[in-house]
């Protein structure tokens, strides 16, 4: 079950402990030599037990451990909420637009397309022959300390923009890489190692599937070849969704620091890369959109953010780009999002939701939002429900997207966005709402304070 198997191992622990007995390692025939521990083997074992160790380490190197136990009436749930303030220090980017926050926001303010024709695999049957590419790709001339040789293309585009973030923060070599943690939005994740994996299967002989590509097939081994490139040893998460997964994962960080004071630093990052199989699977997708809508070319990149602590940050001199001041999430209900009510009518109750979710932290008002920036596609249905958010949440406000220039980068292109905002500074502080909608009914919003 990949995934579900340490969810599965805790519920099993859960019902044995309030049923009275233990469960066992099923398919176990004998023990290996020097094997001392006691494996239960097959059947479950009557026992009277109150507390449980759960753990599960992945493919991609990330490991977690659950403590669980019996209700005990006199426990008090502990919480290590802090209300420091929250901060960006650093911006990575890798897109089409060039390699580099600044190279990025020089490109953003000339408004520079990084939109080209499709040459890299044939796209003569699909809708779209243009796409945000990334070429002259060259990780060892950007970063020459980082080798790189085995990881695919979507990790490298990751681990790229993350080493650049923390080098545009001053936290480049990393000094305390167990307190430094890493969470990741990813979309489809490897498409090319999914591509590469399918071709080595033929005729459905399975047994002849190669075991190179397997383990990138799980969406967290974006997250673990990051973390073993640089090094990173604090926590690694991965947040899987549609194209709000980036901001999704944003906000996520942010609640990092809210429940753990000894997080110090945190890379946040949205990695996508264009392959045929995945460039198919969405052209398929627009098809059964509107006939008038003129769907945004897709994109590709990734963008990275190393958020810390205002305190932190101050206390060893870095550059503060922008304070987080409110995060906004919800999701459209299950029941309208089956009937395709929540996306396809244009209805933003949801989304609007967030924006004053956001602001409600923040603690400002709908007339003190300066800009926004929106994950605009070019589809009727999407766009239509992200205007009609930002008017119902926070009135007339100017409304931005480099979606138009980079190309709809699933999981990144909220972060590009995120991105842009921190690039369009003007000459007095603003309040910035950065927002992502998917088809996926989830929606995200944040307000910075630049």
């Amino acid at each position: 079950m990949l995934g579900a198997s340490s969810a599965v191992g805790v519920i099993s622990c859960v019902l044995g402990m309030n049923d009275g007995w233990l469960p066992p390692t099923v398919n176990y025939t004998s023990q290996r030599s020097g094997c001392e521990l006691d494996v239960i083997p097959n059947e479950a074992r009557p026992a009277d037990w109150s507390c449980f160790m759960a753990q599960s380490a992945a493919f991609a190197g990330a490991n977690a451990v659950l403590i669980g136990g019996k209700v005990r009436e006199s426990a008090v749930a502990r919480t290590n909420a802090t209300d420091d303030v929250l901060v960006v220090s650093g911006v990575g980017i890798v897109s089409p637009l060039g390699c580099g926050f600044e190279t990025f926001a020089e490109a953003v303010n000339d408004s520079k397309s990084g939109i080209v024709d499709i040459n890299e695999f044939d796209v003569q049957r699909c809708r779209q022959k243009t796409a945000g590419m990334i070429r002259d790709f060259k990780p060892r001339k950007i970063m020459p300390s980082l080798k790189l040789r085995r990881v695919d293309r979507v990790a490298a585009f990751a681990t790229i923009s993350a080493s650049l973030a923390l080098k545009h923060a001053g936290c480049w070599p990393i000094e305390s890489p167990d307190r430094l943690g890493l969470v990741v939005g990813v979309c489809r994740g490897a498409a090319s190692s999914y591509e590469k994996y399918l071709a080595s299967v033929t005729d459905s002989q399975w047994h002849k599937a190669s075991a190179v590509y397997f383990p990138n097939l799980v969406m967290s081994s974006v997250g673990g070849q990051v973390s073993a490139s640089l090094g990173i040893q604090g926590i690694t998460s991965s947040l899987v969704g549609g194209t709000a997964a980036g901001l999704q994962a944003f906000i996520h960080a942010t609640e990092l620091f809210r429940r753990n004071p000894n997080q110090d630093c945190c890379v946040v990052l949205a990695s996508d890369e264009l392959a045929p199989f995945y460039y198919r699977l969405l052209d398929r997708r627009d098809e059964h959109d509107q006939p008038e809508a003129t769907p945004l070319p897709l994109g590709e990149g990734s963008a990275a953010f190393v958020i810390e602590r205002a305190s932190t940050a101050r206390a060893r001199g870095a550059t503060i780009l922008a304070t987080i001041r409110g995060t906004g999430l919800t999701s459209d209900g299950a029941e309208a999002l089956s009937a395709r009510t929540a996306v396809s009518d244009g209805n933003p109750e949801w989304l609007a939701r967030a924006h004053q979710a956001a602001m409600t932290q923040a603690q400002l008002q709908a007339a003190e939002i300066d800009r926004v920036y929106t994950s605009r596609q070019g589809r009727i249905s999407h766009d239509t429900r992200e205007t009609a958010a930002v008017r119902d949440a926070v009135g007339d406000v100017p409304q931005h997207s480099v979606n138009e220039l980079t190309g709809v980068a699933e999981a990144s292109s909220s972060l590009f966005n995120l991105a842009a905002a921190l690039a369009s500074k003007s000459d007095k502080s603003e309040n910035v709402l950065v927002s992502a909608t998917g088809d996926d009914g989830a929606n995200a919003s944040i307000v910075l304070g630049i």
